[in-house]
C-alpha cells in the first residue's frame, strides 16, 4: 500500500488487495505488544482479555451500529457533506499527529489497514453521531451482516483507541501481578472455556494458556487493589485534595444576552429579588448544582474560593454565554462521603497501577 500527500487533497492511496488487506488481523496478533518479567503478551492475548471481560461484546454491538447505518445510507441517500468527511478525517489524524502523507502512511502499514478501510471507519463514526438519536431503529431496520461487523469491529478496535486501551488494561494487570510477585492467593478465577479463540484464529491450546493468564492477573489485580487503597491512603489523598474536592451547592442562571445578565445581577443585589423572580422575568430556569471545584472551569473556579456563602457570582462568561452564581454552601471532602471515597480509591488506585507500569512493563508497540 501506498500513501502519499497530494496538493489540495488529504492523501492519495493505492490501496491493497482485499485478500491482503483481510490477512491484517490474523499476521497481528501474532506481534509482541509487551512484555513484564521478560514474559510476553501478544495481540492475541489483549483481544482474549478483551473477550473475557465483554468489552469486546460492546464494541461488536457499536460496529453493528456503525454497519447499519452504513446500510441505511444505502437506502435513504448520505446525510454527510464531503466537507463533514474530511473535517472528521482531519480531526482524526491532528489527535493522533498523524500530520503528514507519510506519517498517515506508516500508521495505517503499522495497523494493517489501508485508506479505505480508515476511511469506512471515519464515515461509521460521523454517521452513528448524526443518526444517535434513533440508532436502535437503524439497527432494527437495516440488517448488519455478520461478516460486514466482523470486518468493521476489527478496524473500530483500532481506530477508536479501544485496542489500545485494552492493552492498557492487560499490561496494568500483568504489573500487578509481578509486584506482587505472581502470588494470587486462593480468589484464582476459573478460565471460561470459549471458543474465542478459533474465532481470531488462535490455536486451541494458545487460547487455553491466555485466558488461563489472564484469570490469574484479574486475580492478582483485585489483590494489588486490597494492598494499596487503604484507609490511610485515602485519608492522606482526600487531605492533599482538600481544595480540588471542595462540594460547591449553589444555583446558577443562564441568560444568552450580557446586558440582560448584568441588569439581573443588578436586580438581585440592588433590588432585594431573588434569583428565581429575576429568572422569571427573563423567560428563564435557576438549576440547582452540585460540583466540585476541580469540575469547574476558570474563571468562575477562582471566584468560588474567595466567595462566602450567599454571595452572587457574575456575570461569568461561558460558551453559550453568561451565568449569574448564587453560592449556597462550601463542603470539605470527607473519606465518610461515597462519592468523595469513590473518587479517592479510583485515585489511590490509578497512581498506584501507573507507577507499577512504569516500572515493570516493557512496550514493544508505539500504541
Amino acid at each position: 500500500m501506498t500513501v502519499r500527500a497530494r496538493p489540495g487533497t488529504m492523501l492519495a492511496v493505492e490501496s491493497a488487495p482485499a485478500d491482503q488487506a483481510s490477512q491484517g488481523l490474523p499476521s497481528m496478533l501474532r506481534r509482541p505488544v509487551f512484555s513484564v518479567d521478560g514474559e510476553e503478551y501478544r495481540w492475541e492475548d489483549v483481544l482474549l482479555a478483551a473477550h473475557a471481560w465483554g468489552r469486546w461484546a460492546k464494541l461488536e454491538s457499536r460496529a453493528a451500529e456503525g454497519v447499519a447505518c452504513a446500510r441505511r445510507v444505502e437506502v435513504e441517500g448520505d446525510p454527510l457533506s464531503a466537507d463533514d468527511v474530511s473535517s472528521g478525517a482531519t480531526a482524526f489524524r491532528y489527535e493522533r499527529d498523524l500530520l503528514s502523507g507519510d506519517e498517515m502512511e506508516t500508521w495505517l502499514e503499522r495497523w494493517g489497514l489501508d485508506l479505505d478501510r480508515w476511511m469506512a471507519f471515519v464515515r461509521r463514526s460521523l454517521l452513528r453521531e448524526h443518526w444517535s438519536a434513533d440508532l436502535e431503529e437503524t439497527v432494527s431496520r437495516f440488517h448488519a451482516p455478520a461478516g460486514e461487523v466482523r470486518e468493521a469491529v476489527w478496524v473500530d478496535a483500532i481506530c477508536s483507541g479501544a485496542l489500545a486501551g485494552y492493552s492498557r488494561a492487560l499490561a496494568a494487570r500483568a504489573a500487578a501481578h509481578s509486584a506482587l510477585d505472581g502470588s494470587v492467593g486462593p480468589d484464582l478465577e476459573q478460565a471460561p472455556g470459549t471458543d474465542t479463540g478459533a474465532e481470531l484464529g488462535v490455536p486451541p491450546e494458545r487460547a487455553r494458556e491466555s485466558r488461563t493468564r489472564t484469570a490469574r492477573l484479574d486475580g492478582s489485580f483485585r489483590r494489588f487493589r486490597e494492598q494499596a487503597v487503604t484507609p490511610g491512603a485515602l485519608e492522606r489523598l482526600v487531605s492533599a485534595r482538600e481544595m480540588d474536592w471542595l462540594l460547591v451547592k449553589c444555583r446558577s442562571l443562564a441568560l444568552a444576552d450580557e446586558g440582560m445578565a448584568r441588569e439581573a445581577a443588578l436586580c438581585v443585589r440592588d433590588d432585594g429579588m431573588s434569583l428565581e423572580a429575576v429568572a422569571a422575568q427573563a423567560g428563564a430556569a435557576v438549576d440547582d448544582v452540585g460540583v466540585y471545584l476541580a469540575d469547574i472551569g476558570p474563571p468562575l473556579q477562582d471566584m468560588l474560593v474567595s466567595a462566602g456563602e450567599g454571595e452572587l457570582l457574575g456575570p461569568v462568561p461561558t460558551d453559550e454565554g453568561f451565568l449569574l452564581v448564587a453560592l449556597e454552601a462550601k463542603t470539605r471532602p470527607s473519606v465518610a462521603d461515597p462519592a468523595v471515597r469513590q473518587r479517592a480509591e479510583r485515585e489511590v488506585m490509578k497512581r498506584a497501577v501507573e507507577q507499577e507500569v512504569i516500572n515493570r512493563v516493557r512496550w514493544h508497540e508505539r500504541l
